[in-house]
């Protein structure tokens, strides 16, 4: 088995940070279309 890089997450702002954070921070809220989009604050 092959693993990617290790990932470092802030539990503050709940992203990744460190090197390859960018194409993981894309992965954690994939985009959804409008009509079915889950509002930011309920």
């Amino acid at each position: 088995m092959r693993l990617g890089p290790a990932l470092t997450l802030d539990p503050v702002s709940e992203r990744f940070t460190g090197d390859h954070a960018s194409d993981a921070n894309a992965l954690l809220k994939p985009p959804m279309r409008e009509e079915l989009a889950i509002p930011d604050s309920v």
